[in-house]
């Protein structure tokens, strides 16, 4: 969701250098717009709250600050904005990354994801030429899985056109109802595999934004996290917010904590 401001500088002529997670590199490498990809091996997701972007801290990291004009820190205004927000009005995390980093709210792109992720696609040969769908029940966060029961009609649907079934996976199986699984595929046939299906069904995770990159069409299940914080700027995706107590990402009684020991969100599976 930082890329855009990433295209912003690029085109305005500054050399553009990120600092970003380890595990997220890839797709930040993947866009043309980014001259040099710093990867952070030393932190945790949520160590860096607390942790600004000071030139003090990059220096620490082993990147160079002289000559540096400008320093953008994206991490804790997104969360901090996430927090804050939690079930009131809220602005889009898009439209928070772009007025963080100084740049006028009007000069968004309509479609902020299009044409930012260049990468050598490699095919599956197994659904090379075919019809298929992706699911994927399953994310990192229990509370953020969805009940097969959402997915169904368009379970049915892809068995009633002759469209292959594809689940995709992390760390998790899949249910036994997928006729194939995509799981530890190599970045390049991931994203292949986002690009070229019919459409995609999944909750609040990461294949989500690689499928908005893409233009895929996208019907995303949303429960304790507020669907239109995310994915408001997203035209190729469909989003659907659980019902009753949701969204609850910050609240810590009777809500993301209870349903993280259940080990399911309430507010998706009831």
């Amino acid at each position: 969701m930082t890329l855009p401001v990433a295209k912003a500088y690029k085109e305005a002529g500054y050399f553009v250098e990120y600092l970003v997670l380890a595990g997220y590199a890839e797709i930040i490498e993947a866009c043309p717009y980014v001259d040099v990809v710093h990867k952070c091996y030393k932190f945790n997701r949520r160590a860096r709250l607390a942790d600004p972007a000071t030139n003090g801290y990059l220096n620490k990291m082993g990147i160079v600050t002289e000559g540096v004009t400008k320093v953008v820190d994206f991490w804790c205004p997104a969360w901090q904005h996430e927090r804050a927000t939690a079930g009131n009005p809220y602005r889009n995390r898009i439209e928070s990354f772009w007025i963080s980093a100084g740049l006028k709210i009007e000069n968004i792109p309509p479609a902020p994801l299009y044409g930012l992720i260049q990468i050598d696609l490699k095919p599956l040969p197994s659904i090379e030429g075919k019809d298929f769908a992706i699911f994927q029940l399953k994310t990192q966060d229990t509370v953020r899985d969805v009940p097969q029961k959402l997915y169904q009609p368009k379970l049915d649907y892809c068995e009633s056109n002759n469209i292959i079934t594809c689940g995709l996976s992390n760390k998790h199986t899949v249910n036994d109802y997928t006729s194939k699984l995509l799981t530890r595929l190599p970045f390049n046939q991931l994203c292949w595999a986002v690009k070229n299906a019919l459409f995609m069904c999944c909750g609040d995770s990461g294949p989500l934004h690689l499928a908005a990159a893409f233009g895929t069409p996208t019907f995303a299940w949303f429960g304790p996290t507020q669907a239109n914080l995310i994915c408001k700027r997203y035209p190729s995706v469909t989003y659907y917010q659980g019902k009753g107590c949701t969204p609850c990402y910050y609240q810590k009684e009777g809500g993301w904590d209870d349903c993280r020991k259940k080990g399911y969100c309430r507010a998706l599976t009831d």
